[in-house]
Formats: structure tokens, sequence, C-alpha cells
């Protein structure tokens, strides 16, 4: 009886180690398109944020003083980041769903990414449908100022056929969530 009972935890083990492992490798899912890892300063020059975005996507990208502008030729869609530099009670930052007073805004949620919290939002309209995050990117500092990164995603008035471009199956996608959870404040200077 001895030897059932210790037979059988010994089953037991080795089934709760391999469904653990099994369960770990679906965890280790890895982004595997060849991305390009971009930076962008913020306007007063104190800051520095990184992404990555896939190459296969066919973005065009312009930097400038605290704002990346990402533009597809192709299906005239826009992703748009902008870093902010201002106070916590910004409106801009902090802004709930009571602050959108238009029908037009639906789904308003608010978010974690990583480290990074804030809100979205998507604003819908019969010709167009964008999408905006904001993340908190660091805790106030000694002038009760924070950083935050302003993200939208667009689609352009301009597009032929509405099907080229999907925001809401673009903002689902691995590709947007893979560039979300690689926002990263490379330098802070103070």
């Amino acid at each position: 009886m001895k030897k059932i009972n210790i037979l059988f935890v010994f089953l037991l083990i080795i089934c709760v180690t391999s469904l653990t492992g099994c369960k770990k490798k679906q965890e280790e899912k890895k982004y595997d398109k060849e991305t390009t890892v971009y930076s962008i300063d913020s306007a007063n020059g104190f800051s520095r944020v990184s992404f990555e975005l896939a190459n296969d996507l066919g973005y065009n990208p312009v930097i400038s003083a605290n704002n990346a502008r990402f533009r597809h030729m192709g299906n005239y869609s826009l992703i748009d980041m902008t870093i902010i530099y201002n106070y916590p009670s910004s409106s801009q930052i902090t802004k709930k769903e009571e602050d959108f007073y238009s029908d037009y805004y639906k789904d308003y949620k608010t978010v974690k990414i990583g480290n990074y919290e804030g809100w979205s939002i998507i604003k819908e309209t019969e010709t167009v449908t964008d999408y905006e995050i904001v993340l908190k990117l660091t805790s106030p500092d000694k002038n009760n100022r924070v950083y935050a990164l302003d993200i939208r995603v667009a689609q352009s008035p301009l597009q032929k056929n509405k099907d080229d471009f999907n925001t809401r199956d673009f903002i689902n996608s691995d590709d947007f969530n893979h560039l979300l959870n690689s926002i990263q404040i490379a330098e802070i200077y103070e």
C-alpha cells in the first residue's frame, strides 16, 4: 500500500511539473518580427523615450523634438507619439471618462502598460476611427511635473477603401502591443 501511495505521489509530481513547464512555454511567446528602436526627446530636452516598431508594417518615420510621426502611404494611417511634460493635474494627462463630451467617444479605459499607467479612448465618426492612449511615464518631480507619452493611431479620411486600415484591429494587434510594451524612459536629465 505504501508503494502505491509513493508511486501516486511521484506521478502527481511529474504531472504538475509537466503542466508548469507547458504554461511557461506558452508565456514565453516572443515577438519575432524585425524591429527598429526609435527615440524622441522632450521639448525641454530633459528626457528621452525609446520604443520599437516592426519594420514590415510599412510606416515612414519623421522624428522631431518631442514627437515621432509614422505615416503609412498605402493605407493612409498614422501613428503619432508626443512627449508631454506638464503638471500631473493637467487635464491632458489625467482625463477621465466624463471629460469627453461628444457622443463620438467610446471605450474609455484606465490602462497599465508595464510600469506606466494612463487612460485610453476611441473616437469614431462616419469617416474615421481614432485611438488615443496617454501613459504617465514618471512620478512628479520637484516642480510637480510629470513626463507622459500621448499616442494616437488614426485613419485618414483620404482612405479610398475603409477596409484598408481598421483602427480597432490594429490597436489589438501584437504589433501595436509590442510597441506599447517596448516603451522605456531611456534617459532623464535633471
